[in-house]
This record gives C-alpha cells, sequence and structure tokens, in this order.
C-alpha cells in the first residue's frame, strides 16, 4: 500500500551551471512531497503525522538557504571568518556561513534536490517502510521526481 505526503514548502536560493555558464543567482519555492510503501499489518502503512514531521524536518535543512553544489568542478568555495567564498569563473560571493548549505551534488538543480531529499528521508524511515519517491516542484506542471526506480 502507497502513503503520499505533500505540500511542504520550502524558499531556496541557487544558481546552476548550464553548459560551463552559471545562471544569475535567483529563488524558487519548492513543494516538496513523499511517497512511501509498506504493509498496513495494523490498518497502518506509517501515521500521515510522523511522516510529514519526517519530510518537514528534512526540508528545515534547505529552507531559506542558499544552495551550494559542493561537488561541482567549476566552483571554488573558501570558508573566512563565519563566511563562505563562492567563486564562479565570472562571479564572486560572499555570504555567511549559516545562510548557505553545501550539497554533495555537481549541480543545483530540482533534480538533484529531489535526489538529496530522498536520501535525507529514506534514512529516517522506520524499516518497516520503504521509500517509494520523493517529489520537488519548482511550480505547477514543473516537477523532478527522484526514487530507486527511475
Amino acid at each position: 500500500m502507497m502513503l503520499t505526503v505533500g505540500g511542504i514548502n520550502v524558499s531556496i536560493a541557487h544558481f546552476v551551471e548550464l553548459g560551463g555558464v552559471f545562471e544569475s543567482l535567483h529563488g524558487h519555492n519548492l513543494v516538496l512531497s513523499a511517497q512511501v510503501e509498506g504493509k498496513p499489518d495494523t490498518g497502518l502503512v506509517m501515521d500521515f503525522r510522523a511522516l510529514e514531521k519526517l519530510l518537514r524536518d528534512v526540508a528545515s535543512l534547505i529552507d531559506h538557504r542558499l544552495i551550494i553544489p559542493r561537488d561541482n568542478r567549476n566552483l571554488r568555495i573558501a570558508k573566512r571568518e563565519g563566511m563562505l567564498e563562492i567563486r564562479t569563473p565570472s562571479k564572486r560571493y560572499l555570504i555567511p556561513e549559516t545562510d548557505v548549505i553545501l550539497l554533495p551534488m555537481t549541480n543545483s538543480t530540482v533534480e538533484e534536490i529531489a535526489r538529496f531529499v530522498y536520501e535525507e528521508v529514506s534514512m529516517r524511515l522506520p524499516p518497516t517502510v520503504k521509500l517509494e519517491s520523493v517529489s520537488v516542484g519548482e511550480r505547477e506542471g514543473k516537477t523532478a521526481t527522484f526514487g530507486p526506480n527511475p
């Protein structure tokens, strides 16, 4: 049986590298959802509130943050006195470290954000529940979904 929780809103800032060129820094209001599968042995796969809390906890890692793809080979990232200096080939950003999250990805696309959220949610689920997918909606009609069966 499947169970879905959605409508978790986060606001993020990012820039994406397209063909070696970085977009301008900009933001999105994303909507997260997660679908889990399990056997309702007691008539319940998982309490909706527990799944929603878990998804909100993961969402709080990226909410109101600048997402920086830590593994992007064209970015230079340095820490200096509570600040992060982030350099693209043509720009330099100096931002308080508390406003940034460095994520293990090569590009801060919604596809990679969906993968990150999937991995974080998956680690936090009870062993009787399997995460089927995580979706990240950028706006209506534009959603990336990540799961173990692409």
